[in-house]
């Protein structure tokens, strides 16, 4: 805190100032996130790792091109405590993402539709 006279009076002027310039500002409402869930076809390596070789939808087969990289997703971001692979599916960059539980796996892709993407576009 500063001891000049009128920093509160400065700081309660800053305040109102941006409390009306955040109140211009649209705010958009944030798009519902689903979690569909996906067959998966994977190979588990040696080492532990968990290697996806490819996406089963709608009786079709989507095989996994390139796997660019996994990390571990923001828990708040998709509600997901497991694993987000960043890969190639059809050419097309794709989040795909793993959830354990005790010894189930679950697989799942996220979507703005209830539906997932179609693969083959």
């Amino acid at each position: 805190m500063s001891s000049y006279p009128g920093y509160i009076a400065q700081q309660d002027e800053l305040r109102r100032i941006r409390k009306r310039e955040t109140a211009k500002i649209p705010r958009k409402e944030a798009a519902p996130v689903y979690k569909c869930p996906v067959r998966v076809e994977a190979v588990f390596e040696k080492h532990g790792e968990i290697v996806p070789v490819a996406i089963f939808w709608s009786g079709q087969r989507y095989t996994v091109d390139k796997i660019i990289r996994v990390e571990q997703p923001k828990p708040f971001e998709v509600g997901c405590g497991g694993y987000r692979y960043y890969c190639t599916i059809n050419g097309r960059p794709r989040n795909l993402f793993v959830e354990f539980n005790g010894t189930i796996f679950m697989w799942f892709v996220v979507s703005n539709t209830p539906e997932p993407p179609d693969w083959a576009e």
